[in-house]
């Protein structure tokens, strides 16, 4: 009789696959946009950021709109 020796699954990893650059503050949300390659961040400096991919392969900021108060959520 011959038995198998199975490891059990572990928990998945997030997988990094890109980096904003530019943004030194703490982010509170990113929301991605997969259709439009690109990235809603929302950080502590007040600013709400629409980040899209650009030929070079780098995410960089299109849309800066600053809030009157810090924004914590979208």
């Amino acid at each position: 009789m011959a038995a198998e020796i199975r490891q059990k699954p572990g928990p998945r990893r997030p997988v990094l696959i890109n980096k904003l650059e530019g943004c030194n503050d703490v982010v509170n949300v990113a929301v991605i946009l997969p259709k439009d390659d690109g990235v809603i961040s929302v950080c502590d400096d007040r600013t709400i950021r629409v980040w899209l991919k650009r030929d070079s392969g780098q995410y960089w900021p299109s849309i800066c709109h600053t809030m009157p108060g810090k924004c914590i959520s979208l």
